[in-house]
């Protein structure tokens, strides 16, 4: 196996350096454009088609020559598999020629659709002890729904030199891992075979990168980590509820949520792209990239480090706990998703407000005046009651900082 990975490491190496050529010689570059740009010089962009091609050769090459490899693999493998590739390639024309955001959601909703009528991934949805949802269709819609979230979250945390391809090196070793201890070995291989994948291309991605992921990077490695933290619910039988996938993706799923809320607070589209992300929050607080990719690691290698000992112990618990402790980190410092939550918590209060008729809800308070020259202070006993509705408007400044919103920046 050691020599499995240390061949796939090479082989995708190899093919980063031959991609890096071919855009530089095409001319297929990410131009940097002193806005959501921000990287020194221009980087080409097609490092998704060298990771995936190293994988899939050697992926072919241990199918061909493993009997015992090919007969393990299981239909879900296979189905997962052809419906990345056609994530990938969408990816790869994405990366040659741009492709509308919402021709590109119309694909991989095909694509999951095809996988989840194909495989049905899970039979029961636990979302905790005692409560679950049995409903096939329901059941479909949420995995669909998970794995497009999933490809989309990725590629939108790949906007800082080496981010999506760590979020992949730890994500499929942590899988990997998950897999071994179900028994499962060709699922581990296959995890195993992506981590080296990434991995060879991540040399040449660390900060300054010599080349992106792109597209067919990014989308394919967020696809392949939704579909494979579901394998991950189904070899458990259940028995962890979401806990385990949700670790697995705690951070790009946070990330995405946030952005979608901060959308709606600022009247954009929910495609539009912003510098808010995780990794903008860290960077422009004084941190280089490398501190960032450490903060990241850091906290993504906790929740994935009580993923695999809540599988080990049967319990989804130390799971929630980690992941759980990230999310009040991030928000209870103020590093990150402060400042969505306090707009949602906000219209959801005015929303309420706006439901309750009788105004039971609304502030009871005392008015109170403070003593102004030439004006006498009104008497205690003088003051009445006001009725002061719970108000939904934002504060100037923070309508300020959003309108300063120039795109996603990638950080070199």
């Amino acid at each position: 196996m050691i020599g499995l990975f240390l061949t796939t490491t090479g082989l995708s190496a190899v093919l980063t350096v031959a991609a890096r050529l071919a855009g530089n010689r095409a001319g297929l570059l990410d131009v940097p454009d002193g806005g959501r740009k921000q990287h020194a010089i221009p980087v080409p962009a097609l490092g998704g088609i060298a990771v995936f091609a190293a994988f899939a050769i050697v992926f072919a090459f241990r199918y061909a020559s493993n009997t015992e490899f090919a007969n393990s693999l299981s239909d879900s493998t296979t189905a997962l598999l052809a419906t990345a590739a056609g994530v990938w390639v969408l990816g790869i024309i994405d990366d040659i020629w741009p492709v509308r955001a919402k021709t590109k959601l119309v694909v991989q909703v095909i694509a999951a659709v095809a996988y989840v009528v194909t495989v049905q991934p899970i039979d029961v949805l636990h979302i905790a002890d005692g409560f679950e949802i049995s409903s096939g269709i329901l059941v479909g819609i949420f995995c669909v729904f998970w794995l497009v979230a999933c490809c989309n979250a990725v590629n939108l945390l790949d906007g800082m030199d080496g981010m999506a391809s760590l979020q992949g090196i730890l994500g499929f070793a942590t899988l990997a891992a998950i897999a071994t201890l179900h028994g499962d070995a060709a699922t581990a291989t296959v995890c195993l075979l992506l981590v080296a994948s990434v991995f060879g291309f991540a040399i040449f991605n660390a900060p300054p990168a010599s080349i992106f992921l792109g597209d067919a990077g990014s989308m394919t490695i967020g696809y392949l980590l939704g579909a494979l933290t579901l394998s991950a619910c189904r070899m458990a039988d259940g028995r962890y509820g979401l806990a385990i996938p949700l670790a697995i993706m705690i951070i790009p799923a946070f990330d995405t949520t946030m952005a979608i809320i901060r959308r709606a607070q600022t009247g954009k589209g929910i495609m539009a792209p912003d510098r808010e992300h995780f990794h903008h929050c860290l960077f422009d607080a004084g941190r280089s990239v490398w501190k960032v990719l450490g903060v990241f690691a850091l906290m993504y290698g906790l929740c994935a480090a009580a993923a695999v000992v809540g599988v080990w112990i049967s319990s989804g618990l130390i799971a929630s706990l980690a992941c759980g402790f990230v999310l009040v980190t991030c928000v209870g410092t103020r590093t990150f998703g402060h400042k969505e939550l306090v707009f949602l918590a906000e219209r959801l209060t005015s929303s309420i407000a706006r439901l309750d008729p009788t105004g039971s809800l609304s502030l009871l308070v005392r008015t109170s005046h403070a003593p102004i020259a030439n004006q006498s202070t009104p008497n205690a006993d003088d003051e009445e009651p006001v009725l002061i509705p719970i108000s939904s408007a934002q504060t100037d400044s923070d309508g300020d900082s959003s309108d300063e919103d120039t795109g996603i920046r990638r950080a070199a």
